[in-house]
């Protein structure tokens, strides 16, 4: 475009912006820099340029200003970092000692530096310089939060994390109810940890939040200097404490002091206990009224203990076996009562089985039985409780996918089932299959077992947990993939209280308080922005739950969930494959 008005010419020119590594950056940034040639016209232009914010949050830039001279300013050109491609986008005549207004606007990328100098020179030579300096952040922070589900107070914990890679502060703010937004912290950044992504820093921050009402609803956001906003939404319920937490492959359980039961997730085959409902984020009650003192949750059923230890079941009732795999031949949607005649008090399910302990240590298993899960000598499916072989009396049972464990009063470990990858602890992959209990790691003695799909890990008398089993995605945490026979301690930085795992992660609590989690990380489920934010796996635990300190911890396929210090509920991940997030309030 060119407009002539009189005689003297503006031009201003833009290159392409340029990430400004090495650029010559000694003009102090809006501050004038001018030089005279040997002429009989010594005035040197004026010029100028509102200043720029450090950082911005736009993806195009318009530079704008004036200029004057008592003679003829024959040019104004704008660079942009270093002066590349450049080019006249707009000539202007103008008269003498007239002020000069001028633009020139360029888009922008994201997470840049861009050094921008404008120069004025007459028709004698006579010249200035103006360099300003921004740059670009158009992404909101990075948040992650975990609250209460449930909170037996009026007041709930709160954990706040974020990664922003400019500020060196971000402002936290808090709507409760639908209210005007409060400032809870400005939040100082600290570097990141992981060398190989030295530039974001990281923000951490914990806070009561109110749990007033049935339920209480609140938004927090994360702003940063350029303007940019995350937030994240949430309910709390009041409920009484919760003292147990259940999981299938994708439905979760809890159990109230008060022996009621509440279950959220997949209900197609009635794991819910809920016939009015199909699947749900929201935990809903389990039918029926009962009261129970202890649950369990296989992957497509659920049972209850009641406090005369009679065993209450629903979901996936029976299984036709022709097909490979098994398919579900029936199903109720209600607690219906099972092993009549029988007492236990602990449960285990896994895929397709349940095993109980009776009071007096005796060990009984029904259901599926593909790979002698049920521990009976046999292979054969079972719709009533059998014993299990060999007359072990043990003091805890744990069930997962297809294999199942006792632990025995002198803490003797005892396996059988399917023996993938070595997870009956025989430090041997084969025979593929055991029917009857065999001695697992047979050179420790444990405080605690827990089966997971494919692994198996136990808390020993030494303090520390142990694993073997499949190892893939670092879910053990012992440094090592695939196969591991031989159990091998799980590399945490202090001895640990419980151990808990299920398909391709697991956590521990350590003595201290603090949560540990190694494994997948694509959804979350460790409970750490740091994990996510740099890697999908982690094969060595590292500190997870947000920092949370807990009691109680069960990981799922994609999430886990957890019981703080106050018997409230937390949980973080996502429910299945979808994408669902783990539970809504």
């Amino acid at each position: 475009m060119r407009i002539n008005v009189r005689s003297a010419l503006v031009s201003i020119s833009v290159g392409t912006a340029c990430f400004c590594l090495g650029c010559n950056n000694s003009e102090t940034e809006n501050t004038p820099t001018a030089t005279r040639p040997p002429s009989r016209d010594r005035t040197i232009p004026t010029l100028v340029i509102p200043r720029l914010d450090s950082i911005i949050n736009r993806d195009t830039l318009t530079i704008t200003g004036t200029a004057r001279d008592s003679g003829k300013v024959a040019q104004i050109t704008a660079e942009w970092a270093i002066p590349c491609c450049r080019g006249p986008i707009l000539d202007v005549p103008i008269v003498p000692d007239t002020v000069v207004h001028f633009s020139a606007t360029h888009v922008l990328s994201d997470d840049l530096t861009y050094v921008i100098r404008i120069t004025a020179i007459d028709s004698s030579g006579n010249r200035i310089t103006q360099t300003l300096q921004t740059t670009t952040d158009l992404q909101p922070p990075r948040m992650y939060m975990i609250a209460p589900v449930t909170s037996t107070g009026d007041r709930g914990l709160i954990n706040v994390e974020g990664i922003e890679l400019f500020s060196t502060t971000l402002a936290l703010t808090i709507s409760v109810n639908g209210g005007q937004d409060q400032v809870l912290a400005q939040l100082a950044g600290t570097p990141s940890p992981d060398p190989l992504t030295p530039k974001p820093k990281l923000y951490f921050d914990q806070f009561q939040t109110p749990a007033g009402g049935d339920t209480t609803s609140f938004v927090l956001s994360l702003r940063d200097p350029a303007g940019n906003v995350a937030t994240k939404s949430w309910r709390v319920r009041r409920a009484p404490p919760i003292v147990e937490i259940a999981n299938g492959l994708s439905h979760w359980c809890i159990l109230e002091n008060t022996g009621r039961t509440w279950c959220w997730g997949d209900n197609s085959l009635g794991q819910l206990g809920a016939a009015a409902t199909s699947y749900t984020v929201t935990p809903v009650p389990v039918d029926g009224g009962l009261r129970f003192q202890h649950i369990a949750a296989g992957y497509y059923h659920t049972c209850g203990l009641d406090a005369g230890g009679a065993v209450y079941c629903w979901g996936v009732t029976q299984w036709d076996t022709t097909p490979n795999p098994p398919k579900p031949s029936a199903y109720t949607s209600v607690p219906v009562p099972v092993a009549p005649g029988l007492s236990f008090q602990s449960l285990a399910a896994g895929w397709g089985h349940t095993c109980g302990l009776t009071a007096a240590g005796a060990a009984y298993c029904w259901g599926l039985n593909i790979a002698g899960e049920l521990g009976d000598s046999t292979t054969i499916t079972r719709t009533t409780p059998a014993p299990v072989s060999g007359g072990h009396v043990f003091t805890a049972i744990t069930a997962a996918n297809i294999h199942t464990c006792g632990l025995t009063a002198d803490g003797e470990a005892f396996c059988w089932g399917d023996n993938n990858a070595g997870k009956l602890g025989t430090e041997a992959s084969l025979p593929l299959s055991q029917t009857t209990p065999v001695r697992a790691a047979i050179s420790l003695r444990f405080r605690t077992l827990m089966a997971g799909s494919e692994q198996t890990c136990g808390v020993a008398t030494d303090g520390y947990a142990y694993c073997w089993g499949l190892g893939d995605d670092g879910r053990l945490g012992v440094g090592a993939c695939c196969a591991v026979l031989i159990p091998a301690i799980v590399l945490t930085p202090e001895p640990v209280t419980t151990i808990s795992v299920f398909d391709t992660f697991g956590c521990e609590l350590g003595v201290s308080g603090t949560t540990y989690c190694q494994g997948n990380v694509r959804s979350g489920q460790l409970g750490s922005f740091l994990h996510s934010a740099f890697s999908n796996f982690i094969a060595y635990p590292s500190e997870g739950a947000y920092g949370l300190p807990l009691t109680q911890i069960q990981t799922g396929i994609l999430g886990a969930c957890a019981l703080s210090t106050d018997a409230d509920l937390y949980c973080w991940g996502t429910l299945d494959f979808d994408g669902n997030p783990i539970v809504v309030p």
